[in-house]
């Protein structure tokens, strides 16, 4: 096996050995920071470090937390010969460091004539992944289709590494007039509601290409990238919010969000998994994403997504109002943000309140039912119909704003409280039918209460079973 790379081996000294001659890979990079500003997981990237250069992500489910997008910069006409040494040397990076690249890429003006069909399959194949996206035995076929070529035209094992890992890209900057006139066109891509004069972009693409050019080897944070660009586009200093997306199995994710994959939680004919692949598969990574909202600053969050009960509530309490996080919640109507407090005096939906006269093996059982009510089915399930071991709490109407949501939230949480001191309750079982919203903005101030055992029904079992436990 090849040494690990390393930033003072022949490969990680040459770049800044002869860094005068290596504008291309420096123009490509400043092409490439409007689109990545647009994500909020972007980081910041370094050039001549390990690689050309490299941009690092957030990703909350990634192993280290983090994913780094990898550009090999080429600004000859390469032969076959030196691109198969570029993927090995992206395949080697990998063998010693896995699980740390999202993906690595060739950038190149141009392919030799016998590998054309590299960039070209593997675009054609790429653009028609959003139509042909609920598919997926055809976009599996195209895939293996396209890396079973590459076996044929690599060695195997090379092949399928580059079917899986790598990408080529191919742009052409000539020269510095060239590559600014790319920048314009990404900016305004990654903008198109924005006017920008020439001259303010050719500036601030001196000013990136003077920063990245004084700051070899070091990393170039976010902060840095959006006080240059907020010359021209001073809307970045005011963010609206930290977007969070909860990905279903209906919805392929999306390039400007932190994403948190709820599929496996989903429910229907997938089931629901037992509660400790709920605590490592999702509770760690919302526990994840909300401490790095917290480090940077991201108290306001967006949320997006579907999702079921149990991840609502658990998303709620990820992002919990204890640690000072807001949430904009969706909903049908428009959003319910979380701080859009109950007016004094103002009328709101009164819930029915029946406190328990004892406890359920030693757990308070809560069944709280906005429009429909769980308490008949709890009762069959665990108490034998003895309604006297549940808390109940339930709405005959629907809940139409954020104000009555949070109205709403403060009633059950008092009497859920009140129970809980009662009883000095030490676990508690609950079980929850309502909007989604509703169970988001539950958990959201779910904090203080002792450590909560949601469940979900399933239909087909006629039954409630145990999903996320939140503490």
């Amino acid at each position: 096996m090849s040494d690990a790379p390393s930033l003072i081996d022949k490969t990680g000294m040459g770049g800044v050995i002869a860094i005068d001659g290596f504008d291309y890979q420096r123009w490509d990079a400043i092409c490439r920071i409007p689109a990545w500003l647009k994500n909020a997981a972007f980081e910041g990237l370094t050039v001549e470090a390990l690689e050309d250069f490299e941009a690092r992500f957030f990703s909350p489910h990634a192993v280290h937390g983090h994913v780094l997008e990898r550009f090999q910069a080429k600004s000859g006409h390469l032969t076959r010969g030196e691109i198969v040494e570029v993927f090995e040397n992206f395949k080697t990076y990998d063998t010693h460091y896995p699980n740390t690249a999202l993906i690595q890429t060739l950038v190149t003006p141009a392919l030799p004539a016998a590998l054309r069909w590299l960039e070209r399959d593997a675009g054609r194949i790429e653009r028609a992944r959003r139509f042909y996206q609920p598919f997926t035995d055809i976009t599996d076929a195209n895939d293996q289709a396209f890396q079973t070529k590459l076996e044929a035209e690599f060695s195997g094992d090379l092949g399928r590494f580059v079917a899986k890992n790598a990408n080529i890209f191919l742009r052409s900057l000539h020269d510095q007039s060239a590559a600014a006139s790319a920048f314009s066109e990404e900016l305004r891509k990654a903008y198109p509601e924005s006017d920008f004069g020439m001259r303010s972009v050719q500036g601030l693409f001196q000013k990136l290409n003077e920063v990245f050019a004084n700051s070899v080897g070091e990393m170039v944070d976010r902060a840095v990238l959006i006080d240059l660009f907020s010359a021209i586009l001073p809307e970045l200093l005011n963010s609206q919010g930290c977007p969070v997306r909860i990905l279903s199995v209906e919805q392929p994710g999306e390039v400007d969000c932190i994403d948190i994959d709820g599929r496996p939680f989903s429910g229907g004919d997938l089931a629901y998994p037992p509660p400790d692949v709920w605590k490592a598969k999702l509770l760690k990574p919302l526990n994840r994403a909300a401490e790095w909202c917290r480090v940077n600053g991201h108290t306001r969050i967006v949320l997006s997504g579907r999702y079921r009960l149990s991840t609502g509530f658990a998303i709620g309490s990820a992002f919990r109002s204890a640690s000072g996080f807001e949430i904009e919640i969706p909903t049908r109507d428009g959003f319910w943000n979380t701080d859009s407090h109950p007016i004094p005096g103002k009328s709101y939906p009164e819930w029915t309140i029946e406190p328990p006269a004892q406890l359920f093996e030693e757990k308070l059982l809560v069944a709280i039912g906005c429009l429909r009510d769980p308490t008949q089915q709890v009762e069959k399930q665990l108490t034998s119909g003895d309604a006297k071991q549940i808390l109940r709490i339930h709405l005959p109407e629907a809940i139409t704003s954020a104000e009555d949501a949070q109205a709403s939230v403060q009633s059950i949480k008092k009497a859920v409280s009140s129970a809980c001191s009662i009883f000095n309750a030490k676990q508690i079982n609950c079980f929850f039918v309502g909007p989604a919203a509703l169970a988001v903005a539950l958990g959201h101030r779910w904090n203080g209460l002792p450590p909560t055992q949601l469940y979900e029904f399933v239909t087909s079992e006629n039954e409630y079973v145990p999903t996320v436990r939140v503490s």
